[in-house]
């Protein structure tokens, strides 16, 4: 007897910590690589960006004069980089703040079944923990223990029968990897064998 598992079978955390705000999927929906599946908290960074925005664009404003001043060689150029520096610095913290703001969201990054939701609308989600699993069934593999005694006979590509009796199929595969370690528990060994 053997499992049936997938390669693909990731559980994703979020990138940083804090109160769930929304999910947008269920247990048992299909999703694409990189569509939204929840949203943590993000007011603060949100607000963060709003105004660095405003102070942008009015930064962004004096420069452009001031190069063009700067251009006729009118005014100093000290005027000119300090601008310049302001604008620069302003743009990198907008970077930073909206990379912090995109962490708030958790993606997928494969095409897969939403397996199971580990969050909760109004709980707090930690950085690294897992929330949500995603599973890509079009990578399934059979993984099965045999008994030591059977080690000298089962090889890299030998043709084996798979047979799956929830959905009454038989399948005919062959043996992708053979492992040469016993188990000193069980006196077995594994192989793995793709679908």
């Amino acid at each position: 007897q053997g499992i049936i598992s997938s390669n693909n079978n990731i559980l994703i955390p979020p990138k940083s910590t804090g109160i769930v705000n929304k999910i947008f999927v269920e247990e048992g929906e299909r999703v694409k690589k990189g569509q939204l599946l929840a949203e943590l908290d993000g007011i603060v960074y949100k607000k963060n960006i709003d105004e660095l925005e405003t102070n942008l664009k009015l930064i962004r404003d004096t420069y452009e004069r001031k190069l063009r001043l700067w251009e006729k060689k009118i005014g100093s150029e000290i005027d000119y980089l300090q601008v310049k520096n302001n604008k620069e610095s302003l743009e990198k913290k907008l970077e930073v703040i909206k990379e912090q703001y995109r962490q708030t969201k958790i993606f997928t990054p494969i095409d897969g079944t939403i397996d199971k939701i580990f969050i909760k609308k109004g709980e707090a989600a930690s950085m690294g923990f897992g929330a949500i699993r995603v599973v890509q069934l079009s990578e399934l593999k059979v993984t099965a223990s045999l008994s030591e005694n059977y080690i000298q006979n089962i090889h890299e590509g030998d043709s084996v029968a798979v047979t799956i009796p929830l959905i009454h199929k038989e399948l005919r595969l062959t043996v992708d990897a053979v492992s040469q370690v016993i188990d000193w528990d069980n006196r077995t060994f594994d192989i793995e064998i793709r679908i």
